[in-house]
């Protein structure tokens, strides 16, 4: 019997091992011993041949641009219901609104009704319509300024009867007849909260700044003039005031 060294028994078992493992495809250099760069890819295609495959850069998407919301104006229904909270009552404790007569009578027809400016202004009657445009046209402009100017008017005229001046809505931290810096800056930060339902800055605040001037512009021209629509000329800078901020997008436009 012929026997075989147990040494080339080893390299035979070896070399049999190496062809067994180049059959299946398997390539077993590592990318340091090829020269290959650390980001790279090395695949073993079907017919054995190898192919390196560069990583491409990280890139991170960049989201959409935000489209900003379209300001909205008050609906008719919130014009309805905030007026009167506004405006407060009158000397006889009816609530101040829009009316079709020039005083605070309130038998008066409501302007914002069903069957008066409603429907023109789109309030929604679940007929033909079910859902109110809100959108800002010169329509609603013009008539929140006939609006405003009367609903001050009358705002002024209750505040000039009223005897208890702690009842007081468009003069509350003022006088009739103060026309002290410090009064008037006070009173503007009161209505500034009362209309737009935020607090002005501390300091120096453009609005108030800019109200300042057209109160005692409106007081000084009806000073010389003699004619003015609040009877006095303190009233009549606190009306022309009211009407500009109740005309303001800070009140109308969300």
């Amino acid at each position: 019997m012929r026997f075989v060294d147990s040494r080339h028994a080893t390299s035979l078992c070896s070399l049999a091992l190496a062809l067994l493992l180049a059959g299946c495809g398997t390539t077993t250099t590592g990318a340091e011993d090829e020269g290959v760069a650390s980001d790279s890819t090395t695949t073993t295609g079907d017919d054995g041949a190898t192919e390196e495959t560069e990583e491409g850069p990280s890139i991170t998407p960049t989201p959409p641009p935000t489209k900003s919301r379209v300001g909205k104006r008050m609906t008719v229904a919130q014009l309805r219901a905030s007026i009167p909270v506004l405006a407060g009552p009158d000397e006889d404790g009816f609530p101040i609104t829009w009316r079709t007569n020039a005083g605070t009578n309130p038998t008066g027809t409501q302007m914002f009704a069903d069957n008066q400016l409603g429907p023109a202004l789109g309030d929604p009657n679940y007929i033909e319509r079910v859902e109110e445009a809100a959108i800002p046209n010169a329509l609603y402009v013009k008539l929140m300024d006939d609006m405003a100017r009367q609903v001050c008017t009358n705002m002024a005229e209750a505040d000039r009867k009223r005897v208890d001046t702690d009842a007081r809505v468009l003069l509350r931290d003022t006088t009739l007849e103060s026309v002290e810096p410090a009064d008037i800056e006070a009173n503007l930060r009161y209505l500034h909260l009362r209309f737009f339902g935020e607090r002005a800055r501390a300091g120096e605040d453009p609005t108030i700044d800019a109200l300042e001037h057209l109160f005692f512009t409106a007081h000084d021209e009806a000073v010389t003039n003699g004619d003015q629509v609040a009877k006095t000329p303190v009233l009549e800078g606190w009306r022309v005031v009211c009407i500009a901020m109740m005309k303001s997008p800070e009140f109308h436009v969300y």
